[in-house]
């Protein structure tokens, strides 16, 4: 395995800020509703709808159930219950199309362990971050991949619209 050090990038957190901020990045709460009914503006009042990855462990992946979970899923759903809010409802979707699914209110907020960048604060706005991330490319024994230039000519996998793809494109081109 060669781990690479990736620009440590602030990665988005389920906190009580992405619930005010993102619930006003779309979406309209309904109409009949005050403000005291909905302070966080959400789409439904008393509903936090959730945009995440099923397949994205440690950070959210669904279980055998079908059940969302993980570290990023978990802390999401106590800051929810520290906000009064306890229905929070997940729904899969690709990576590349999450923070679009935000910024267009079909969801409250995004939680799948997204990385802040300038550019991606035009559309959506963050929590602070709470993790660093780094790029890891694994590889067999045998590859013959020592180091970072070792992956030149090579085919590398990465999640697409992801700060690692990002990173791959501009690094690793060849």
């Amino acid at each position: 395995m060669i781990k690479l050090n990736f620009r440590p990038a602030a990665v988005a957190a389920a906190a009580l800020a992405a619930i005010l901020a993102l619930s006003g990045c779309g979406g309209s709460s309904s109409a009949t509703s005050s403000p005291a009914d909905n302070p966080y503006g959400l789409i439904e009042p008393g509903t936090i709808r959730v945009a995440s990855l099923g397949d994205s462990k440690p950070y959210t992946f669904t279980d055998a159930q079908g059940n969302f979970t993980g570290f990023d899923v978990e802390l999401f759903k106590d800051v929810a219950h520290r906000a009064g809010v306890d229905k929070v409802v997940f729904t899969g979707q690709d990576f590349s199309g999450l923070l679009a699914a935000v910024a267009n209110g079909q969801f409250d907020v995004g939680v799948a362990a997204i990385g802040i960048t300038d550019k991606r604060k035009e559309t959506v706005d963050f929590s602070n971050g709470y993790l660093a991330g780094y790029l890891t490319v694994i590889t067999t024994k045998t590859s013959g991949v020592k180091d970072a230039e070792g992956l030149n000519g090579k085919r590398l996998g990465v999640v697409q619209g992801t700060l690692q793809e990002a990173y791959a494109v501009k690094n690793f081109t060849s």
